[in-house]
């Protein structure tokens, strides 16, 4: 495929918006720059978009709208397949639009929507796909007019998929293979650009995954998981800034915590094992942003990259940035089966909030005359949205190519995403780049979501399973940010103001498992991270926070009412669970 040819498939899958009932079709602009997501009372007539030539080949969009199981016209009509997708994590759709996106004698499918067991069906019923990761798989033309045996047994053993020929005799003889096969010890994966991902098994009754080597993700039992470098099932109760050196008091100058280990520890080092046995102790099992991982090598870890720089996204500097920070932060990691993986950045900002009333779309144009990012802003001048969603497809594409030239080993965690802020043009964006999408969480007091809506939205609806964000993006979801606080912490409490007090430690703890609990219970949740390690100093850090927000207070002495309540629920994580 030619590079314009290739940058124009990573467009069109990019641009691909989300399935939803009653959208029939998709069409590419002769331009060949974007998708239009169009509504249409009537799907038969418009089953068939018109199809733009580039170059000699032609890329043809086309959403079939499906009201019920597969419709197959009769023989001897014209046989057109309707497909069908169940969407069994969204028990408001029944169904849901299949979307294809053919490149010459190419079909994209976005399986990703569907569930597991679909996702095996869409192996045998088409020329070819490719998933959001970009992965290809060649499989069998569906044939309507094939017996309904070999429909089955094509569903029932996807693997033969790519040894189908059209002639009925070789159809007997596959099937007499396929017999032989599973006779022999039972059907081998099928040769391809990449294996599938090797299917979870038994092995004396506990659950084990495919050993990468490295963290990874897969799915089981109907849910997501993390996956440890040697393949068991892992779910990351992480826990944020855990640090010898945490906050400073800008009142003081004085770093509490610091004077509690010189006066507690004969050194760093006896620090660290002490804190690793602690957190160990009381169930946490991954370091999150912002810790000492040099210091405390035996724990997982992630790390924030902080790649987003400059006002211009668009600008070659922007990429420049993004591989020098790759190349000094991420090459050195590459190698690291403890590193989980990568937060490329923290709490960007996609529109209007308290650091800005401003859209973007305005920001960009407000850029000088000849600025790369003022002249794409000018080509969206009356579509804040799309301008938004072309500046997410670009600041993910960057920055995730500067850390997989340096790294294909390690999952890219996203941008820790504030859930009360995150567009959902956003999140359609980062779908085909993250591995794990990641959420800064943080319960606000009474009504505030709400104001938030309705003053700078609309954004991706926040609930206790954080579900609609895994139904826009199909991601498995991890929380890299969460904490509560209360008032006998001895810690004046005074910022951030929005966040509720609770009047206890007990109370606090409630808090906790009452907010966890529901992550637990949901089958895209790999992780949830608590903020953080240490109490903030009473007269407030660098940006004057000054909450209870640590497991331990300043003076190195844990809230044990707290703690204990997280070594119960933590016991009761997913991989804690499985056999």
């Amino acid at each position: 495929m030619a590079a314009h040819e290739s940058d124009l498939h990573d467009q069109a899958l990019a641009d691909l918006p989300e399935c939803r009932h009653r959208q029939i079709a998709c069409q590419l602009r002769p331009q060949g720059v974007c998708l239009s997501d169009r509504l249409r009372r009537n799907a038969n007539r418009n089953l068939h978009p018109p199809v733009h030539h580039w170059n000699g080949d032609f890329l043809h969009i086309e959403r079939a709208y499906v009201r019920d199981a597969i419709d197959v016209p009769k023989r001897g009509t014209d046989r057109k397949v309707y497909w069908t997708r169940r969407l069994k994590e969204t028990p408001r759709t029944r169904y849901q639009d299949a979307c294809r996106v053919r490149f010459g004698n190419v079909t994209l499918l976005d399986t990703d929507k569907q569930a597991e067991a679909e996702a095996a069906r869409a192996e045998a019923m088409g020329n070819a796909w490719i998933s959001p990761d970009g992965v290809t798989r060649r499989n069998l033309s569906w044939k309507i007019s094939s017996p309904l045996w070999y429909r089955l047994t094509i569903m029932a053993f996807p693997q033969i998929a790519p040894l189908h020929s059209a002639s009925r005799a070789r159809r007997r003889v596959l099937l007499l293979g396929l017999a032989l096969t599973v006779a022999a010890g039972g059907p081998t994966t099928a040769a391809g650009p990449r294996p599938a991902p090797a299917a979870a098994r038994r092995d004396g009754g506990a659950l084990i995954f495919r050993a990468t080597g490295f963290f990874h993700t897969d799915r089981a039992r109907g849910r997501w998981w993390l996956v440890t470098p040697d393949g068991r099932p892992f779910y990351a109760n992480g826990i944020d800034h855990v640090s010898a050196t945490p906050d400073v008091d800008i009142q003081t100058g004085r770093c509490p915590y610091c004077e509690a280990i010189a006066a507690g520890y004969p050194d760093l080092d006896a620090w660290a094992s002490a804190t690793v046995d602690r957190l160990q102790s009381w169930g946490f099992n991954t370091l999150g942003a912002w810790s000492d991982t040099d210091l405390l090598k035996t724990m997982p870890y992630t790390v924030l990259l902080n790649m987003a720089g400059g006002d211009d996204w668009f600008a070659p500097e922007f990429a420049a940035r993004a591989a020098a920070i790759a190349a000094s932060d991420v090459a050195p990691r590459r190698d690291d089966p403890n590193l989980v993986g990568w937060y490329l950045d923290s709490e960007l900002r996609w529109g209007p909030d308290w650091r800005q009333p401003t859209q973007l779309l305005d920001d960009y144009l407000a850029l000088p005359p000849g600025a790369p990012g003022r002249q794409v802003a000018k080509r969206y001048a009356r579509d804040p949205e799309r301008f938004l969603g072309a500046l997410a497809r670009r600041y993910f594409r960057v920055t995730t190519a500067a850390v997989r030239a340096q790294d294909p080993n390690h999952l890219i965690l996203g941008t820790k995403m504030i859930t009360q802020l995150t567009p959902r043009v956003v999140l359609r964006a980062a779908r085909h780049y993250v591995d794990v999408l990641t959420l800064d969480d943080y319960t606000l007091l009474p009504g505030l979501d709400e104001l938030i809506q309705s003053t700078w939205g609309p954004f991706v609806l926040r609930t206790a399973d954080l579900g609609e964000f895994y139904r826009v993006t199909r991601r498995p979801i991890m929380v890299a940010e969460y904490s509560f606080r209360a008032a006998d912490a001895g810690v004046p409490n005074s910022w951030p103001p929005i966040f509720p007090i609770y009047p206890t430690q007990q109370d606090r703890a409630e808090a906790y498992a009452a907010y966890v609990e529901p992550l637990h219970q949901a089958r895209w949740m790999v992780g949830d991270f608590w903020f953080e390690y240490t109490d903030e100093p009473a007269g407030g850090r660098f940006d004057h926070e000054d909450s209870n927000f640590g497991v331990v207070a300043t003076t190195d002495i844990p809230w044990q009412t707290l703690v204990d309540r997280m070594t119960a629920v933590h016991a009761q994580s997913a991989d804690h669970l499985v056999p």
